[in-house]
């Protein structure tokens, strides 16, 4: 499989396909909630204004492993493939489908609750994951200009 290059900032950048993508740099994903006076249910812990569900019990396949050959593999592609393929270094590898999952799975952990999830933007200003998080329905935490200038670019809504 050909890797297709994307420009990034200051790092390599591919879509590998439409759900294998390589990204810069780490993800972070924050839940915000706004319980509103609401009677908090077993299981999440308030605090610092902030409402985390806890849930020991989640389990979400990694894309990555390591294959009998010896070499590491993300969606079935051969890691080391890409890394010949890139442009530049150093890059970071990122799975399309396993950002799609991660979020899915706040979007459960969440489920019947006043929740806005929030991509922390200061985590990774990668337009590439913006516009993917943005299209799954995730919402952008910008603490500064410069974030919020992105998100705007990201298409998100700033109102």
């Amino acid at each position: 499989m050909a890797a297709l290059p994307v420009q990034s900032h200051s790092h390599s950048a591919f879509m590998l396909s439409d759900h294998h993508q390589l990204f810069y740099p780490k993800s972070l994903l924050r839940i915000c909630i706004e319980h509103k006076n609401k009677r908090v249910s077993k299981g999440f812990i308030v605090g610092r204004g902030a409402l985390v569900a806890e849930n020991n019990n989640v389990s979400v396949k990694h894309c990555f492993e390591k294959r009998e050959d010896g070499y590491l593999y993300c969606e079935g592609v051969k890691v080391e493939d890409v890394i010949h393929s890139a442009e530049r270094t150093p890059f970071y590898l990122y799975s399309k489908r396993q950002l799609s999952a991660n979020f899915e799975a706040y979007t459960n952990a969440v489920k019947g609750l006043d929740a806005v999830i929030c991509y922390a933007i200061q985590a990774n200003n990668n337009l590439k994951i913006l516009q993917h998080l943005r299209a799954l329905g995730c919402g952008a935490a910008a603490v500064s200009g410069n974030e919020l200038k992105l998100a705007t670019h990201a298409a998100f809504d700033t109102t």
